[in-house]
């Protein structure tokens, strides 16, 4: 039976069973779905390929349930899909190196994504990641207050065009730079065998970004300049190709492209297949490349992507009110009925049904022999203070903190765990230890919790905890550390 046969009669059975009469069978062209799982890497890492293989065994047959978190936030998201679901996750996550571009440490932010994303691989997630990428801090707008939207347009002055012409030599540098600095990047999560659906220089079409604003010839050659450096120069083989410049004009070549994704906002509530879209994709090219919803407001409802044949091999849900406010889910977009109804429909793919892809065996705590480290024996700076039995940061300068020092019996591998509360909205804060920045300390609301920073190895003996407000306005209880262990292989 062939694939195409066997789409179509899933796609009916799938039907039947939801009650829906379908308008018309599936299509009888060619089969879009037969996809040869070659990447563009010449010498992909077998994370990678396996990835690439899975991919293309499932496209057209079932779709992958996708979900961006924001900046910080360290899986609010996720866990408020979990609620409304019982208990489902997104197989596929999405992620922004945002603030690992040099002009976002060069104004004080300090990135957590790729740490983050080597922790969901190895819980089971697939990953893919974007750069909204700031340009050079001596390009943003001086009198732009709004720094952080130096990836758009009317916030910079950079010229790619000028970059890329010679006529602006240190801009050429520059962007290399920042390239080189994103690629240091990638090569953690390539060397925690981690493969990345790599999703740069998005919706360069539609020009409000600034690595679109010089037009397609300047964008093309920036994208081929980025896969050859991070390709040959950078041996960046974890990479899967995902090209999203959303016009026939921008497509840079097969050879740079291993999947065509798509953006789209239609609004609230609104659940259309988005049939005029998937067909665009199509016609990029001559050759069949797996086609992703790689953002969106509202899911495509999977029940009508099968009766029409639009089988869309992923979406990926953009983040902030799209899917969840103060930790709850937001109703706004898609209802929790419907997304529950969604994440249970047999040709969609969730957490639960991803296979592991060569990952390690998973690390389990050993609870019982937890230590425990009270916040109040901390030494406090700035707006710090006791409330009971907790402290309080209550300033948002980088004066203000506090440093716990504690000691660890035995050397090992051991979950850090920050019990914590807000003091009011969303506030983040940093992470040092032992003089190295481990992960940024995010709260969501006033709600008590435990908030796993890390998993690290920590040697026996004194080690140092440093908590420096950004956003400050936190409550701390307490540190535990727990003993992590390698769970037996048969």
């Amino acid at each position: 039976m062939s694939k195409r046969i066997a789409c179509a009669l899933f796609a009916l059975v799938l039907i039947v069973c939801a009650g829906i009469t379908p308008a018309h069978t599936a299509h009888s062209e060619a089969d879009v779905y037969d996809i040869s799982p070659v990447l563009c890497s010449p010498s992909p890492s077998d994370e990678a390929q396996q990835l690439m293989n899975w991919l293309c065994e499932e496209y057209g047959q079932r779709m992958i349930s996708g979900q961006y978190l924001e900046e910080g936030q360290r899986g609010n998201e996720l866990n408020a899909i979990a609620k409304v679901t019982g208990g489902l996750y997104p197989a596929l996550v999405g992620l922004d190196l945002i603030n690992y571009s040099p002009s976002s440490v060069a104004l004080g932010a300090r990135g957590g994504a790729v740490d983050q994303a080597i922790k969901l691989w190895q819980q089971g997630h697939i990953i893919t990641l974007c750069w909204h990428w700031r340009a050079p801090e001596q390009y943003l707008n001086a009198d732009d207050t709004s720094w952080w939207g130096g990836f758009y347009t009317e916030n910079t002055s950079f010229d790619l065009g000028k970059a890329l012409s010679g006529e602006d030599p240190e801009g050429k540098d520059l962007l290399l730079r920042d390239m080189d600095a994103i690629a240091l990047q990638l090569k953690k999560l390539r060397d925690a065998g981690v493969p990345v659906l790599w999703r740069p220089l998005h919706e360069a079409s539609g020009g409000w970004f600034w690595w679109g604003a010089s037009g397609a010839e300047a964008y093309l050659e920036l994208y081929r300049l980025m896969y050859e450096r991070f390709t040959n120069e950078h041996q960046l083989n974890n990479l899967i190709w995902v090209w999203n410049g959303q016009d026939a004009a921008w497509y840079p070549g097969d050879d740079m492209v291993d999947i065509i994704g798509e953006d789209i906002y239609a609004g609230s509530h609104v659940h259309d297949i988005q049939k005029k879209a998937f067909e665009r994709c199509q016609s990029y090219t001559d050759a069949n490349k797996l086609i992703m919803l790689t953002e969106c407001g509202c899911i495509p409802s999977p029940i009508a992507c099968a009766r029409e044949n639009v089988m869309w091999s992923a979406w990926c849900v953009w983040c902030y009110e799209y899917v969840q406010v103060n930790g709850q889910y937001n109703e706004a977009f898609t209802t929790a009925d419907l997304l529950k109804r969604f994440y249970e429909l047999e040709n969609v793919i969730t957490l639960k049904d991803v296979p592991s892809f060569g990952r390690a065996p998973l690390q389990t705590a050993n609870t019982e022999n937890a230590l425990s480290f009270s916040f109040k024996d901390a030494t406090f700076r700035g707006a710090v203070q006791l409330a009971g039995d907790w402290v309080e940061i209550r300033g948002n300068a980088q004066t203000d903190g506090l440093k716990l020092t504690f000691t660890v019996p035995e050397s090992g591998t051991y979950q850090l765990v920050v019990r914590q509360a807000g003091i009011g909205g969303y506030k983040e804060n940093y992470l040092t230890l032992d003089g190295q920045a481990l992960d940024n300390l995010t709260v969501q609301g006033t709600d008590e919790e435990d908030t796993l920073a890390a998993e690290l190895f920590l040697e026996e003996g004194e080690h140092t905890l440093d908590i420096t407000a950004f956003w400050g306005w936190v409550r701390l209880e307490k540190l535990t550390l727990i003993p992590i262990e390698k769970e037996e292989t048969a």
